[in-house]
C-alpha cells in the first residue's frame, strides 16, 4: 500500500492500494482477495526499478501488511504499535518496548524494534510458521498488553479509547489484523522533515529518528532475521 502526496506533504494524501493499469510492463503484479472477496492487484516492491517507479508516483510512505501475499490469512509476525499520549515520548515508548521484549525473552521469544517515524515505536516478533492466524496473534497481544498495563497504569493503556492514552504509552494490539498496514522498515513518512521507520536495537536504544539527511544505513541490518526467524506463541503467558 502506498500513501500519495500529489501535492506535497502539506497537501492532502491519500491510500492507493490497487496497481496503476499504466503501470510500466516490467512491473509485477500480485493478486490478493481482502475481507470482502474482491480481489486486488498489488505492487510488489521487489527491485530498485520499481522503488524508484513508485516514488515518481508521489508516494513518500510505503505500509505492508502481516502476512504474504500467498497466504494472507497467516501473519508472518506479531506487532505491538506504541503510541505515546501527549506528552510522552519516544523514549517512553522505548521504555515499554524493553519491558515488553524482557517479558517475551521470558517465553523465549524474540523481538525486533523499530521507530515509527513519528512518535511511536513498532515491536515485532517474527513467527513465519504457516499455521498461527491473526485471531491467536491478536489475542496475544492483547493479554501482553493487559499484562504491562495492570503492572502500570499510571504510564501504560491496552485501551483503545483516546481520552485514555493522556500521558501514557498505547499499546495497540489490534494491529493484528488482516485488513492493517503498517509502515515499512526505512520508509520515509511524508512530514516537511521527513524522518524514518528506523530498526534499531534495543539493546542501545536511541530517541533519535533520523531524518532523510541524517540516517546512514547501519553495517548490518538490526531486524534482518525478521524474515527468516522461525518461532511459535505459547498456548498462555
Amino acid at each position: 500500500m502506498r500513501a500519495l502526496d500529489p501535492d506535497g506533504v502539506e497537501g492532502k494524501a491519500f491510500f492507493h492500494k490497487r496497481c496503476p493499469e499504466h503501470r510500466p510492463p516490467w512491473v509485477q503484479t500480485v493478486r490478493v482477495s481482502n475481507d470482502d472477496g474482491e480481489s486486488i492487484d498489488y505492487c510488489p516492491i521487489g527491485d530498485i526499478s520499481t522503488l524508484i517507479w513508485v516514488a515518481n508516483l508521489a508516494a513518500i510512505e510505503l505500509h505492508v501488511p502481516l502476512a504474504l501475499a500467498a497466504s494472507p490469512d497467516a501473519p508472518t509476525a506479531m506487532v505491538f504499535d506504541l503510541d505515546a499520549g501527549e506528552p510522552a515520548r519516544t523514549k517512553d515508548c522505548i521504555e515499554v518496548a524493553c519491558r515488553i521484549a524482557d517479558l517475551l525473552k521470558d517465553m523465549k521469544l524474540k523481538c525486533f524494534a523499530k521507530l515509527s517515524g513519528k512518535k511511536g515505536l513498532h515491536l515485532l516478533v517474527p513467527l513465519n510458521t504457516p499455521d498461527v492466524t491473526f485471531d491467536q496473534t491478536k489475542s496475544f497481544a492483547k493479554a501482553v498488553a493487559q499484562v504491562l498495563s495492570r503492572e502500570d497504569p499510571k504510564h501504560v493503556t491496552a485501551i483503545m479509547r483516546k481520552d485514555d492514552r493522556h500521558r501514557k504509552v498505547f499499546i495497540d494490539w489490534n494491529q493484528n489484523d488482516r485488513s492493517k498496514t503498517m509502515v515499512c522498515a526505512y520508509s520515509l513518512r511524508a512530514e516537511l522533515t521527513p524522518k524514518i521507520s528506523w530498526p534499531f536495537d534495543l539493546q542501545h536504544p536511541s530517541e533519535l529518528i533520523p531524518t532523510a539527511s541524517t540516517a546512514r544505513l547501519p553495517g548490518v541490518d538490526p531486524i534482518a532475521a525478521l524474515n527468516s526467524a522461525r518461532q511459535r506463541l505459547p498456548a498462555s503467558l
